[in-house]
């Protein structure tokens, strides 16, 4: 979060000493000073997450060392070094966007990152989905419901003219507008964890499935318990469910995009270059990614505060009321903690 100082006076400060490093196993970034397990390898200390990582690196220590070499020259995918988890599941880590293998929801980037503009993927193929599932979806549903309504529907066409027109509607709708949920489905099975999805996928495809043997088997389904029955196909219970989720899930998606464009704005106010003071005492402005801990910087009036330091000289009041809560600027003199 940004503040803007009120300045009094110049202040100088120098840059704390918070270090962050990537965990080699899983990319996470980790604040390597107090970190708990780290190794060392070929004279260099790596800091590690958790014992997992830790046990797992003890064990191939090469071979994720190539992995990471790789990652760090590979130019040509962006996101390739970036490291996503799940929003549920923070425990889920991987270097690159995916699925969460329990939950199945698309991971998002752990560091908030200016995108370059690009769209939501995962949102633009469900809109395109959920536009065909509702263009086929109303005939499939005036077709299914009509006769209940009192519409002499079948004064027009037969009721296996209908069952056919309606499987012929529903095909693309659970098939391609739910591929997604029945992909998501089987592979909550596949890792023997159920989730939403599983029961998004059972319940669709069975009520897909059953209606298809009525369709092309109606004489299975004449007699139940001795009875005589007339049993009714489900292909609009399976496409509705199909465009519920998906609404949901635009929805979901649309929530989380404008979370995620708010960020974008606060992170694009974080100033891109500080006053550093040299040894000499010459100051000089100095791109932010080249500040390392120990450098001092002035701080000129109206500059927002780039860099967490320690005030080394000077008088100044700082907003902190996006951390703290407080509403009056707060002094900040010499040896006081500055954060940005």
């Amino acid at each position: 979060m940004q503040r803007r100082s009120r300045i009094k006076q110049l202040i100088t400060m120098t840059v704390s000493s918070t270090t962050l490093n990537r965990d080699p196993v899983c990319g996470m970034l980790i604040d390597s000073k107090i970190v708990e397990y780290q190794h060392t390898y070929r004279g260099v200390t790596y800091g590690f997450c958790c014992s997992t990582c830790y046990d797992r690196f003890v064990a191939n220590s090469e071979k994720f060392l190539q992995s990471r070499e790789g990652r760090e020259t590979d130019s040509s995918d962006q996101s390739s070094d970036v490291t996503y988890t799940c929003p549920m599941h923070p425990q889920i880590n991987q270097i690159g966007p995916g699925e969460c293998p329990i939950c199945q929801m698309a991971l998002q980037p752990v560091e908030p990152v200016l995108a370059l503009g690009e769209p939501n993927a995962e949102l633009k193929d469900f809109s395109k989905r959920a536009v065909v599932g509702i263009v086929l979806g109303f005939p499939l549903l005036f077709l299914a419901m009509a006769p209940h309504l009192g519409v002499p529907l079948y004064d027009l066409i037969s009721i296996g003219v209908s069952n056919w027109l309606q499987l012929v509607l529903s095909t693309p709708i659970v098939l391609w507008c739910g591929w997604p949920f029945l992909k998501r489905g089987w592979q909550s099975v596949n890792n023997r964890a159920l989730n939403m999805f599983t029961l998004i996928a059972l319940g669709s495809s069975t009520a897909y499935v059953f209606s298809i043997f009525l369709v092309f088997f109606p004489q299975l389904f004449t007699t139940v318990f001795g009875n005589e029955v007339k049993a009714q196909v489900y292909f609009e219970v399976a496409a509705a469910i199909i465009v519920l989720v998906l609404f949901g899930q635009i929805l979901e998606l649309k929530g989380r995009e404008r979370t995620s464009k708010a960020i974008q704005s606060l992170m694009r106010l974080m100033p891109k270059t500080v006053m550093l003071v040299g040894s000499d005492g010459k100051i000089e402005e100095t791109d932010i990614g080249q500040v390392v801990t120990g450098d001092r910087v002035r701080v000129r009036p109206g500059d927002r505060i780039a860099l967490d330091g320690i005030v080394l000289e000077g008088r100044t009041e700082v907003d902190e009321s996006l951390l703290t809560g407080e509403p009056l600027p707060v002094e900040k003199t010499e040896h006081h903690l500055v954060r940005a």
